[in-house]
């Protein structure tokens, strides 16, 4: 999955639990310092925050751990979008 900075990438029809993890990773690998962040997700509305890693935990489910210790599982993830910081 590729997307640009400040594209909001919605989970595609049919997108299993893990869906953004692959993407995520891959942009976390790239890019240097705390990744800002805003996540849609199902149950706990609307979460803004700096990415600091995604990480496999059971299987095919993933989790997304922001920097302030906050984790959000990627079953929950409708969109998210990295936030283009000047």
């Amino acid at each position: 999955m590729n997307f640009e900075e400040g594209e909001r990438v919605e989970r595609p029809p049919g997108g299993g639990p893990a869906w953004c993890v692959p993407a995520l990773t891959k942009l976390r690998r790239e890019q240097m310092g705390d990744i800002a962040i805003h996540i849609e997700t199902a149950g706990q509305g609307d979460v803004f925050g700096h990415l600091d890693r995604v990480s496999t935990v059971l299987g095919t489910r993933g989790t997304i751990a922001l920097a302030d210790g906050e984790k959000i599982s990627c079953d929950d993830v409708q969109a998210f979008t990295v936030i283009v910081e000047d």
